[in-house]
């Protein structure tokens, strides 16, 4: 009986590892960051898009585009969003498979977005 039960529970430390490794984030800053994103689409779950050049613009389309700028800067991701001449900043990190980046606020709200091919 012990036999089996050690074995159940090794059995569930693999499983729990698995899917705590499925959640581990990266954090990305400088050329990592600009890297990761530079020529790169997102989608995030709320349907939209969201296009990064390498010369900084940006575009966010959600059946109807709108442009902005974007940058890292102290090690965070880093938007600006017109009309408002406001840069927001981010806490930037990247999934663990390399297939989706999270952004954070200082508030702790997060957006995921996914990447797509361009």
């Amino acid at each position: 009986m012990r036999h089996r039960t050690y074995a159940f529970f090794a059995a569930l430390a693999l499983l729990s590892a698995g899917a705590l490794a499925d959640d581990v984030w990266q954090p990305l800053a400088g050329d990592a960051a600009r890297a990761a994103l530079s020529g790169h689409t997102l989608a995030y779950a709320n349907g939209a898009t969201q296009s990064f050049s390498a010369n900084g613009d940006t575009a966010y389309d959600s059946g109807h585009l709108q442009p902005g700028r974007w940058r890292i800067d102290a090690g965070k991701y880093c938007s600006l969003w017109p009309p408002s001449g406001a840069w927001a900043c981010y806490r930037f990190e990247q999934s663990a498979d390399g297939l989706s980046v999270r952004f954070t606020s200082d508030d702790g709200s997060a957006t995921e977005g996914r990447f797509i091919e361009n």
